[in-house]
C-alpha cells in the first residue's frame, strides 16, 4: 500500500458507481498521497497491537500539521463487508475491495470466542 488514494465510492451500499470527485467541493482526490502515510500506518499497526480482544477495529485518524492523531476505534464500521450469514469478506466482497487497492489473506479467521475475549478484558482492566 503506498498511501496514494484512488477512486472512491459514496452511498450506503457496494454496488454504487467510483468517483474520483468528491461529491460536495468537487475536488479530484484520486492519484492524491495521504500526508505521513508511514506514520499514519504505524499508528493503526500500534493500536491494533495494544487491542487485540477485537477481532476488526476501523480506525478515524486525523491528519494534523504535525502527523497523524488517533481519533477513535469503532467496532461497527462499514458492517456492509462483513456479509453476515455467510462468512467474513467472501469471494464477491474481495473482488470489490480490491478495486480499492485492498487485498487480504485467503486463510479463514479463527473462530469467535466469547471466554477469550472475556479474558483479554479482564486482563486490560486490571492493567
Amino acid at each position: 500500500m503506498s498511501g496514494i488514494i484512488g477512486t472512491g465510492m459514496f452511498g450506503d451500499k457496494f454496488n454504487n458507481d467510483l468517483h474520483s470527485f468528491h461529491p460536495d467541493t468537487e475536488q479530484n482526490f484520486t492519484g492524491r498521497k495521504i500526508p505521513y502515510w508511514e506514520a499514519l500506518r504505524e499508528l493503526c499497526v500500534t493500536a491494533a497491537k495494544n487491542t487485540p480482544f477485537f477481532r476488526s477495529l476501523g480506525w478515524d485518524i486525523a491528519i494534523t500539521s504535525d502527523g497523524p492523531l488517533l481519533i477513535e476505534g469503532n467496532d461497527k464500521h462499514l458492517i456492509e463487508i462483513l456479509n453476515p450469514g455467510k462468512g467474513f469478506l467472501q469471494p464477491e466482497i474481495r473482488s470489490i475491495l480490491a478495486e480499492f487497492g485492498l487485498t487480504f489473506p485467503e486463510r479463514k479467521l479463527p473462530r469467535f470466542s466469547l471466554n477469550n475475549t472475556l479474558k483479554a478484558i479482564k486482563s486490560w482492566s486490571r492493567s
